[in-house]
């Protein structure tokens, strides 16, 4: 952490606010747990837990908490683009969905794991947005670069300042848009997708190419 990152201060009514939240949550998690164990009802389980999170509306509770602790860092951006908060989080995990394997029936795999794709792009766009933002420019276009084969990819944007300077005349030419994701700096995002994509690419379909396998629809399908 940055020097003035060393100590933060909560007022005594924001203090009180965060503990009051969380203890809401914790405990309530816990008795959920607890009830449902004593069942063996894995799905009612489920159901209770779900339905807790939406209708006490859990998430909106944990970012307003999230957002009034952050607010009290100084987040100033290093050389490496970023601030401490954003350092301190690159080796979160999280959640996306499980990218499917069909390696019988290869012509589902795109539809299977589009939603995967989605959460990729997504996770791609608000670290652009956040950082950004924090430059105080604003997204004016979001662009998927792919290759001639549709092996590779990148998520690009440009903005209305840039527009005007380093993107001046280039308007829809994406692969000249200088905003884009550094490999690694988002764990679920596109570079992720890519991989995993790769992976299977080299596992189910380079070995049908020995059998004449036509790669086009294929290739349109990506």
């Amino acid at each position: 952490m940055g020097k003035n990152n060393n100590k933060i201060k909560l007022s005594e009514e924001e203090a009180v606010k965060v503990i009051v939240d969380l203890d809401r949550i914790v405990v309530s998690l816990d008795k959920i747990k607890s009830h449902c164990a004593e069942e063996k009802d894995l799905q009612k389980h489920d159901k209770v837990l779900s339905d807790f999170i939406v209708n006490e509306k859990v998430n909106e509770t944990l970012a307003q908490i999230r957002s009034l602790l952050s607010s009290k860092f100084s987040l100033k951006v290093g050389e490496d683009h970023q601030d401490d908060l954003e350092r301190a989080c690159m080796t979160n995990r999280y959640w996306s969905p499980e990218i499917k394997e069909d390696a019988a029936n290869p012509g589902n795999w795109h539809e299977d794991n589009l939603p995967a794709l989605t959460a990729s792009l997504i996770s791609d766009f608000n670290f652009l947005y956040q950082l950004l933002t924090k430059k105080k420019q604003s997204i004016y276009a979001f662009a998927l670069v792919l290759d001639d084969d549709c092996l590779t990819a990148y998520s690009v944007v440009f903005t209305r300042e840039s527009l005007k300077k380093l993107h001046k005349n280039k308007e829809w030419d994406a692969p000249e848009w200088c905003w884009g994701v550094e490999e690694s700096r988002v764990k679920d995002g596109l570079n992720n997708f890519i991989r995993q994509f790769l992976d299977r690419y080299r596992k189910d379909i380079v070995p049908l190419f020995q059998k004449g396998f036509d790669y086009a629809p294929e290739r349109q399908k990506t």
